[in-house]
């Protein structure tokens, strides 16, 4: 099979006189596999970090994650452990995603998931690509 996934990106601002524009691309990708996980999380304050449950899909096998921050309030900061592609553990950045937002992004070990100054839930989808 070919051509299972969809991700669609863009970016514009108009502010004044200022704007810029990356226009709307429409990606279609191969599934290198069959396996998906999706669900909801609770992001504890009181622990240093939450795994985002991989499911059926390798811990190195990696794929694309969708994050959705469904607080009103407190940002969730999603990175990885040792040399994954986004981060190397919470003190090694990652993707910040704001209340509200959401970001879909590749990752190639198990994500995890920090919350700031409060618990956060998330909704996540994983495919394993």
């Amino acid at each position: 099979m070919a051509d299972e996934i969809t991700v669609v990106t863009g970016l514009a601002v108009s502010n004044g006189t200022r704007k810029a524009e990356m226009p709307v691309v429409r990606q279609v990708l191969d599934q290198t596999g069959t396996d998906h996980v999706k669900g909801t999380l609770s992001v504890n304050f009181e622990t240093a970090e939450t795994a985002i449950p991989t499911g059926d899909i390798g811990a190195d096998d990696g794929g694309l994650l969708y994050v959705h921050n469904l607080d009103d309030t407190n940002f969730v900061t999603v990175h990885g452990t040792g040399e994954g592609t986004i981060g190397a553990g919470s003190d090694a950045g990652g993707v910040k995603i704001l209340a509200g937002e959401e970001q879909v992004f590749r990752f190639a070990k198990t994500p995890y998931a920090t919350a700031d100054t409060a618990a956060v839930e998330i909704e996540y989808l994983l495919l394993e690509a």
